[in-house]
């Protein structure tokens, strides 16, 4: 019976606590305001922030963002910060600007952004760049544990490659245990690129790009996918009907479409292959 009844006065405070937060001209037992990065809110610690690269020569904003725990205050927030650089593999002027180490929270909102642009147009297609961020000073509490975070930058592109090409191929026939049996080609073919629902992502029509027909006789196409990402065109770990993986790489030139890629498979088989647009 005593435990019960702890248990309600334990509860009946609790509730008191609220009204007399709530009520006005009562005294507020409990208050507490702190600042924190939004990217430190996440359960690694950190954010991924992806960034479309247009090749404009125009930065763009970073979006990282700066959250006031509590009820919006009736005077603005502010905040300085800074980029720890030993950490941080984002170099400034090359990938990132700092356009001022200070931000303010304004008078009745919760949230602002840090003043840092992304040079998207310096950073390369599947890099990946850190930029350390630590919260150095604030007019309320930095949240323990929220005031430093790991922003990671990557870059995406707009992607149209889909259609057929005219495909010219040669390289080594595999020997099945990895290693080269002979050369063959050059090898003629068509293959097409057919989009998928996801950005960036098409369905290949032959991966070997008339290999497997003209140096095996073999008719079954290898058909897989391939990423491209900014023009840079990578696989997606597809294997051909024997269980073979197929590793491909290859880049775009955006003036002409004319794509080179450079494929290979765990037979031994490899091959290089220039595909231009009809």
């Amino acid at each position: 019976m005593m435990k019960k009844n702890k248990f309600i006065y334990l509860l009946l405070g609790f509730v008191f606590a609220f009204v007399a937060c709530d009520e006005p001209g009562s005294d507020t037992l409990w208050s507490l305001s702190f600042v924190e990065l939004d990217a430190a809110t996440t359960a690694s610690g950190g954010e991924t922030y992806t960034y479309l690269r247009v090749n404009d020569g125009v930065n763009v904003p970073s979006g990282f963002q700066v959250n006031l725990a509590s009820r919006p205050l009736d005077t603005p927030v502010n905040i300085t910060f800074e980029v720890v650089g030993a950490s941080s593999s984002a170099i400034e002027n090359v990938h990132y600007v700092v356009n001022s180490t200070s931000l303010t929270i304004p008078a009745g909102q919760n949230i602002a952004t840090l003043p840092i642009d992304i040079i998207d147009d310096g950073i390369n297609a599947g890099e990946q760049l850190t930029l350390d961020i630590r919260i150095v000073s604030a007019d309320v509490e930095i949240g323990s544990g929220f005031g430093q975070a790991v922003h990671t930058i990557q870059i995406t592109c707009i992607s149209d490659i889909a259609g057929t090409f005219t495909t010219v191929a040669s390289g080594d026939r595999g020997d099945g245990s990895g290693g080269a049996a002979g050369a063959y080609g050059p090898i003629n073919s068509t293959v097409t690129f057919t989009a998928t629902a996801t950005d960036g992502v098409y369905d290949v029509s032959d991966l070997s790009f008339g290999m497997y027909a003209q140096v095996y006789g073999d008719g079954t196409p290898v058909t897989g996918r391939l990423q491209d990402v900014c023009d840079a065109l990578t696989d997606l770990g597809d294997t051909d009907r024997f269980g073979d993986p197929f590793t491909v790489t290859g880049t775009r030139v955006a003036a002409t479409g004319v794509i080179t890629l450079n494929w290979s498979n765990t037979w031994g088989d490899t091959g290089t292959v220039t595909l231009t647009p009809q």
